[in-house]
């Protein structure tokens, strides 16, 4: 997992000391790593939260399991499983970005990965989705 210390800048940390949610809250523990690190913060409205109860700003600390190249899967598939399998992806992502994708130059976004795994299916093929790479993050969108 990454280290706190790469908190996006336009993420809005929580700067409440004695909020309820702090254990376990992602805006928290960013605002504990920045706080003696970075001259100026984006933080959440202290006025606008809820220290007990239901925060509109809590944020749980969740990882992301980001993945990146298919290289292998053309020798894995039968040839006619290989075509469909890429004119699966190609049409829903276009040629270039698919290779770009194939070959793992950038990772893939959930809905990527889900259509990559859904393709595979859509082959006929009971092989299990294999990638070069993978790498757990911490969730940062909103």
């Amino acid at each position: 997992m990454e280290k706190l210390t790469s908190v996006p800048k336009d993420f809005a940390v929580c700067t409440l000391p004695d909020c309820a949610h702090a254990a376990d809250c992602l805006r928290h523990k960013a605002y504990d790593a920045l706080a003696d690190l970075a001259d100026r913060l984006y933080a959440v409205n202290p006025r606008r939260c809820r220290p007990r109860g239901r925060c509109p700003y809590r944020k749980p600390l969740q990882t992301l399991v980001l993945v990146r190249g298919f290289s292998n899967i053309k020798e894995q598939l039968l040839p006619r499983q290989y075509a469909a399998f890429s004119k699966y992806l190609i049409d829903r992502m276009g040629r270039t970005l698919f290779y770009r994708c194939q070959r793992g130059v950038r990772f893939l976004s959930p809905e990527e990965k889900a259509a990559v795994e859904n393709a595979l299916k859509c082959t006929g093929s009971t092989l299990e989705m294999t990638y070069d790479h993978t790498e757990e993050q911490i969730d940062w969108r909103d």
